[in-house]
C-alpha cells in the first residue's frame, strides 16, 4: 500500500468516527431533551432528528422497512468492495481521496443500519429553493459521499477537457 493510501486510510478512520459521534449527539440530544428539531441559524440551518430508512433523500424501494433495511446493507458491501478494489489499482491523488471519502461515507451508514435498521440524519439546511423547498435532512456520512462526486465530476471534465485539447493538436 502506497504511503498516501496508508495516510487516507486512518484519516478515513477518524471520518467514520467522526460521523458516529455527530450521529451519537444527535441521537442523545433527541432521546434526552425531547427536541425533534432545533434552530441554530433562524430557519436555514436546524438540527432535525431523522430515521432515513430509504436511500439519498430517503428514497426506498420496498415498502417494508426491515427489507429495505436487507437491501441496503448489501447493497452498501457490495459498492463498498468495489470501491476498494478501485481504489488499489488507482494512484491519482484525487481519485484517493475520493474514494475514501466514499467509503468513509458508506462505512458510517452503514454502521448506523446495522446497528439501528435506519441511518440517523440530522442536518437540516434550507438553500435557496431552486431545486426544491427544503433540502432533505443528511449527516456527516452524505456530506462525505457528495463531496467525492463532486471531486470525481470536476476530475472528468478536466481530463476530458484535456484529452479534448490533445486530441485536437
Amino acid at each position: 500500500m502506497s504511503k498516501i493510501k496508508k495516510k487516507f486510510t486512518i484519516i478515513a478512520l477518524l471520518l467514520i468516527i467522526a460521523d458516529q459521534i455527530t450521529k451519537y449527539f444527535a441521537i442523545t440530544f433527541y432521546r434526552e431533551l425531547g427536541f425533534y428539531s432545533y434552530s441554530l441559524i433562524d430557519d436555514y440551518l436546524r438540527l432535525t432528528f431523522a430515521k432515513n430508512f430509504g436511500a439519498a433523500f430517503s428514497l426506498s424501494f420496498f415498502k417494508n422497512s426491515t427489507t429495505n433495511n436487507y437491501f441496503f446493507i448489501f447493497v452498501t458491501s457490495i459498492a463498498i468492495l468495489v470501491i476498494i478494489k478501485i481504489l488499489i489499482k488507482t494512484e491519482k491523488k484525487l481519485e484517493i481521496v475520493s474514494y475514501f471519502l466514499i467509503i468513509s461515507g458508506a462505512i458510517g451508514n452503514l454502521i448506523d443500519r446495522i446497528n439501528n435498521g435506519f441511518v440517523i440524519d440530522f442536518i437540516d439546511c434550507d438553500f435557496p429553493d431552486i431545486i426544491m423547498e427544503r433540502w432533505p435532512v443528511f449527516n456527516f456520512a452524505d456530506s462525505y459521499i457528495c463531496i467525492a462526486i463532486c471531486i470525481l465530476i470536476i476530475q472528468s471534465i478536466k481530463v476530458a477537457k484535456n484529452e479534448e485539447k490533445h486530441n485536437s493538436d
